[in-house]
């Protein structure tokens, strides 16, 4: 064998099982050869990584990891370091040196990530003044809007749970999801799903309904993002509850609030809620 050359026993020992079937005396070599390959192999990439025999595999993801098998060691230990950190901090402390990189794009409208940490810290003040604390759910109902994931990292930030749903969910499943967690604001965009809201809005436990306008985000970069906002100038929704507020009333609570106060890591604490869509039985809560 050549330096810095590996052999792969895997295909030696499939090129002797065709043999075998036609020589019986190879039979007792090939079994030789399947007891030399259970010990340490090595890959035909030249890389010289050492592949274990595959353990008995339980047919659960989470127990098996099967996604493992397509990173390094050192890439495991990179991303197991990195686990001591909430989602908020994780994403603060790489893009930190990022702040004029463009983070979000919204219809042409280009969010830098400088940009997207100040709202989710004018969020993070608001849900405080709101008496949101950590461990505390919100419902989180919106579309691929800009203000989801403000959300999403405002809630971790101060250490509370976002409860993500789908915003195609009927009124019935909206209100099963938000009542069960019992969040205390549900932050939804009213133009999409105003007659489902209305539906359960008294029966709400959320003390809060936060609505959220498609154009809240989008800049005027061009005719027809102009037009779009102009036409949303003269928006009145009406609200079937006192207990409705549009998103820019939200914020301004958090005028003056000097900082939101930032939640420390906690092991194996839910970040996020999300519910199986139920097409096959009752939907189910996960938490990550």
């Amino acid at each position: 064998m050549t330096a810095g050359r590996y052999f792969d026993y895997t295909v030696i020992i499939k090129q002797i099982q065709y043999f075998s079937k036609q020589f019986s005396t190879l039979s007792m070599f090939f079994s030789f050869v399947q007891v030399l390959s259970k010990g340490t192999l090595f890959d035909d990439r030249g890389k010289g990584e050492e592949i274990m025999e595959e353990k008995k595999l339980t047919g659960y993801p989470s127990i098996d990891k099967p996604w493992l098998k397509y990173y390094s060691p050192d890439a495991v230990s990179y991303v197991n370091e990195r686990l001591e950190y909430t989602m908020y901090q994780y994403m603060e402390s790489e893009n930190r040196n990022r702040l004029d990189y463009i983070a979000l794009e919204y219809f042409g409208s280009e969010i830098t990530y400088g940009a997207m940490f100040e709202k989710i810290e004018e969020v993070a003040k608001a849900l405080r003044q709101h008496n949101v604390t950590s461990g505390d759910y919100v419902s989180v109902c919106l579309p691929n809007v800009p203000e989801i994931i403000y959300f999403i990292y405002a809630l971790n930030k101060i250490g509370a749970v976002a409860c993500l749903i789908d915003p195609r969910t009927n009124a019935e499943g909206i209100l099963e999801r938000a009542n069960d967690t019992s969040s205390k604001i549900l932050v939804t965009v009213t133009d999409i799903i105003k007659e489902k809201i209305n539906l359960i809005a008294h029966d709400l436990v959320a003390e809060l309904i936060i609505d959220v306008c498609p154009t809240d985000s989008l800049s005027v970069h061009s005719l027809k993002s102009a037009a779009i906002k102009f036409v949303y100038l003269f928006r009145k929704p009406k609200y079937s509850s006192d207990k409705f507020c549009s998103y820019k009333s939200f914020l301004k609570v958090s005028e003056g609030i000097e900082a939101s106060t930032e939640s420390a890591f906690e092991a194996n604490k839910a970040a996020i809620i999300v519910y199986t869509s139920g097409t096959t039985g009752t939907c189910c809560q996960m938490k990550t």
